[in-house]
């Protein structure tokens, strides 16, 4: 029973995490891991080159 409370709180919590994190990057897309990323291997200076 414990297992399935836990499945049920820990899975709420990870949706809501990313759901977040969505409307976090959907508003300013330089917030994103990839184009983080981007910058860092690819150079980019521009992050709007990334999402263009």
């Amino acid at each position: 029973m414990l297992r399935a409370i836990m499945w049920v709180v820990l899975t709420g919590v990870t949706i809501a995490y990313v759901l977040r994190y969505a409307g976090r990057v959907r508003e300013d897309p330089g917030r994103s891991l990839l184009a983080v990323l981007a910058v860092l291997i690819c150079g980019f200076v521009a992050l709007g080159a990334v999402w263009t």
